[in-house]
C-alpha cells in the first residue's frame, strides 16, 4: 500500500475532529523538528569552526572558560565522535521532517483545499500552510511555472548550496584522516578513530536508506 493510500485511509476512517486533530498534533511536531535541525545545524557550524581553529594551535593553549584546547587535548581527539554524532541526528530529524510534511501536505489538500479545481492552486495553498523552514523553502525554488531565467538563476544558487551540504561529509573524513596518522599510537585516539568510523557507516547507511523510501513514497 502506497503512502499516500495509508494517509487517505486514516482520513476515510475518521471523522472531520479526529482528522482535525491529528493534523494539528503533526503540525506542531513539525515545528519542533524545524527547530531541532536549525539548532543542529548551527552546532555543525561550531563544531568545524573549532576543529578547524584547533588544528592551527601550536603550543598555545586557548581558554573558552570551562573548555580549554591545545594542540594535544583529548577533546579534540574525541571530537569527531561528536561530529558524527550530530550528523546522525541530524539526518534523523530531516528525514523525519520530510515524511511528516508530506503526510501534512495530503491532509491540508484533505481540509483546506480539496474543493479547488485547480492543481496549481492547490499545491500554492498547500506551501502556504506549511510552517516557513530553510530546507523547504530551498525545495521551493524551482517549480512548474518558474521560466527558463528563473530556473536557470535558481539552479546557479542551487549548487553551490548542494556542494556545501556535502561540506560535513567531507570534513569527518578529514577528521578520520587526522585520527589515523596522528592519534592512532594512544588508547583515546584510537578508540575515538574506531567510534567515529561506526557512526560514519551509520550516518551513510540511514542517508542512503532514508533517501530511497523518501524517493519511493515520492514516486507513489
Amino acid at each position: 500500500m502506497s503512502y499516500s493510500k495509508k494517509v487517505q485511509d486514516f482520513i476515510n476512517s475518521n471523522d472531520e475532529n479526529s482528522v482535525k486533530d491529528f493534523y494539528d498534533k503533526l503540525y506542531e511536531k513539525l515545528i519542533m523538528l524545524s527547530s531541532k535541525e536549525e539548532k543542529l545545524f548551527l552546532w555543525e557550524v561550531v563544531i568545524i569552526f573549532i576543529y578547524y581553529f584547533s588544528n592551527n594551535l601550536k603550543s598555545c593553549e586557548v581558554n573558552f572558560g570551562i573548555i580549554s584546547l591545545s594542540e594535544n587535548t583529548d577533546l579534540l581527539k574525541l571530537m569527531p565522535i561528536v561530529f558524527g554524532t550530530v550528523m546522525f541526528f541530524l539526518q534523523s530529524v530531516t528525514l523525519q521532517k520530510l515524511e511528516l510534511t508530506k503526510t501534512i501536505d495530503l491532509l491540508s489538500v484533505e481540509r483546506f483545499a480539496k474543493k479547488i479545481p485547480n492543481g496549481d492552486t492547490r499545491n500554492f495553498i498547500v506551501k502556504i500552510i506549511n510552517p516557513f523552514n530553510l530546507s523547504n523553502s530551498l525545495a521551493n525554488m524551482i517549480n512548474e511555472d518558474s521560466n527558463r531565467i528563473e530556473i536557470a538563476f535558481n539552479f546557479l544558487i542551487i549548487i553551490p548550496l548542494l556542494i556545501i551540504g556535502l561540506t560535513p561529509y567531507y570534513i569527518l573524513i578529514q577528521m578520520l584522516i587526522d585520527l589515523y596518522n596522528n592519534h592512532s599510537v594512544d588508547f583515546i585516539g584510537r578508540i575515538s578513530f574506531w567510534l567515529t568510523i561506526l557512526l560514519s557507516i551509520m550516518v551513510a547507511f540511514y542517508y542512503i536508506s532514508g533517501t530511497v523510501r523518501t524517493l519511493k513514497q515520492s514516486i507513489k
